[in-house]
């Protein structure tokens, strides 16, 4: 059986998302019936950011994009303890993160923006879950990203097919992919439409 990190933010976070939830549906309700369910939809994606994403300097900025619950970059911040920028249009979401964010005391910042309303050449890091396809993501990400930024993406079963949609709207870029426990990492850097 695989073990969690358990803390008091973590536990907070855990039962705050499970209020919210039953009024305006950050996750599947099924999937936080228990503290092992919550952890393997979802904490475990999180877990595996940390992992994976190498030791970063003080200032290196970090963004989520569509943040939703939180999820990873809420739980990632709280992991690693580095602040995150967390970018949410939905105005629902956002109170929720800002809330959550608080009780926490974990290190994030929440923009209720979209995307294009961020700050052009911002990020050196770029994460996201379940917020859109790999074509739209390297798109959104082209204004936020600084030129040598790299972005962590959690991707599916569909991954490839996402992969080949980018390629064939003209993206280039390098790209690998990466697994821990259940969740899989596509980490992808210099980007950029050649069409």
């Amino acid at each position: 059986m695989t073990s969690y990190p358990i803390s008091d933010a973590l536990a907070l976070y855990y039962e705050t998302l499970k209020t919210w939830n039953a009024s305006i549906n950050l996750v599947g309700a099924s999937t936080l019936g228990s503290w092992e369910g919550f952890c393997k939809h979802h904490l475990v994606d999180a877990m595996a950011l940390a992992a994976i994403i190498p030791p970063l300097s003080a200032d290196a900025i970090v963004v989520d994009m569509g943040s939703g619950a939180g999820i990873p970059g809420l739980l990632w911040a709280l992991l690693r303890q580095h602040p995150v920028h967390l970018v949410e249009k939905n105005h629902k979401k956002s109170s929720f993160l800002n809330l959550v964010a608080q009780k926490t005391g974990a290190p994030v910042t929440v923009h209720n923006v979209t995307f294009s309303d961020m700050p052009a050449d911002f990020a050196d890091v770029l994460m996201a879950r379940a917020c859109a396809p790999l074509v739209r993501l390297l798109d959104y990400g082209s204004c936020l990203a600084k030129e040598n930024a790299i972005c962590y993406f959690l991707k599916g079963a569909h991954a490839k097919d996402e992969l080949q949609e980018a390629v064939l709207a003209g993206w280039s870029f390098h790209q690998a992919e990466q697994a821990f426990k259940e969740s899989k990492v596509l980490v992808v850097q210099a980007w950029k439409q050649t069409q």
